[in-house]
């Protein structure tokens, strides 16, 4: 078994409905979490094998914000 390590834990801010984050997509918002998960790391990407994301009430999504970040 290869050897695990989680290296950063990042969320994107919370909004109320049609608030100040309304203007921005689910995938815009997930892009901006693993942008700021990178530059909090002194690792470079190309070491990362994974990014393992999730997100609750994703309906009207479309397809997948994570795939799509």
């Amino acid at each position: 078994m290869k050897e695990v390590f989680i290296v950063a834990a990042k969320r994107t801010p919370i909004g109320g409905f049609m608030g100040n984050l309304s203007s921005f997509t689910a995938s815009q918002l997930g892009a901006a979490a693993i942008q700021n998960a990178y530059e909090s790391i002194a690792l470079s990407p190309k070491y990362v094998d994974s990014v393992y994301m999730g997100n609750v009430l994703s309906a009207g999504l479309g397809a997948s914000a994570m795939s799509l970040s």
